[in-house]
C-alpha cells in the first residue's frame, strides 16, 4: 500500500466523524456485496460500487492506524470482509461470466488461508497479513472491474488479473506456511 505523509493523512482523516469507527468502514465493504449483486447488470453502478469497496479497504486500516485503533478483531474482521465481498462477488456478481477453472482456485485458496488463521491464533503464530495477500486483494479487484465493466475489450483483460490474483494467493498461503517457522 502506498504511505501516505502524516501531513496529509491527519487533515484527510479529521473529515471522518469520531463517532465512526475504522470497523464501519470494514463492514460497510462487506455489505456493499448486496447491492453488487442487484447491480450486476449495470456496469456503471457495479463498477462503483466495486470501487467504494476498495475505498473502504483502503480507509479502514489507514483510520485505524491513524487514530490508533487496530485491533485482533479489527484485523480478523477485515480479511473476513475482503474475502466476503471478492468471493461473493466473483460467484454472485461474475459466475456468469468467468470460468471455473479461475474461480475455483481463488475460492479454494482463499478457503485455506481462512481455515489457517484460526490455527495459526491457536498456536500463538503470527496472523498478520502479508504483502501477497494485498496484492491477491487488488489483482482480484482489477479483475472484478474488468468483467462488470461491460465492455468487451476491457473483460478479456481480467484474466491476466484474475492469474495474478491466484499466483498471489499461493505466495501469500506460502507466507503463512513460512510464518510456523520462525
Amino acid at each position: 500500500m502506498v504511505e501516505l505523509d502524516q501531513a496529509v493523512k491527519r487533515p484527510l482523516l479529521s473529515l471522518v466523524p469520531s463517532w465512526i469507527h475504522p470497523n464501519h468502514f470494514t463492514i460497510l465493504r462487506a455489505l456493499l456485496l448486496f447491492p453488487l449483486i442487484l447491480a450486476r447488470n449495470i456496469p456503471w453502478l457495479a463498477v462503483s460500487i466495486v470501487l467504494l469497496s476498495s475505498v473502504c479497504d483502503l480507509f479502514d486500516g489507514l483510520l485505524a492506524r491513524v487514530r490508533g485503533q487496530t485491533s485482533e478483531t479489527g484485523a480478523s474482521l477485515d480479511a473476513f470482509s475482503d474475502k466476503f465481498f471478492l468471493l461473493g462477488a466473483l460467484i454472485f456478481a461474475c459466475g456468469d461470466r468467468v470460468p471455473s477453472g479461475l474461480v475455483n482456485p481463488i475460492v479454494a485458496l482463499d478457503v485455506l488461508l481462512t481455515i489457517l488463521r484460526p490455527i495459526k491464533k491457536r498456536l500463538r503464530v503470527t496472523t498478520k497479513s502479508n504483502k501477497w495477500g494485498a496484492a491477491k486483494t487488488w489483482s482480484q479487484t482489477a479483475a472484478l472491474v474488468c468483467v462488470l465493466s461491460g465492455w468487451p475489450w476491457l473483460g478479456n483483460r481480467a484474466y491476466p488479473f484474475f492469474g495474478l490474483a491466484i499466483f498471489f494467493a499461493l505466495l501469500s498461503f506460502r507466507g503463512h506456511l513460512q510464518d510456523f517457522s520462525k
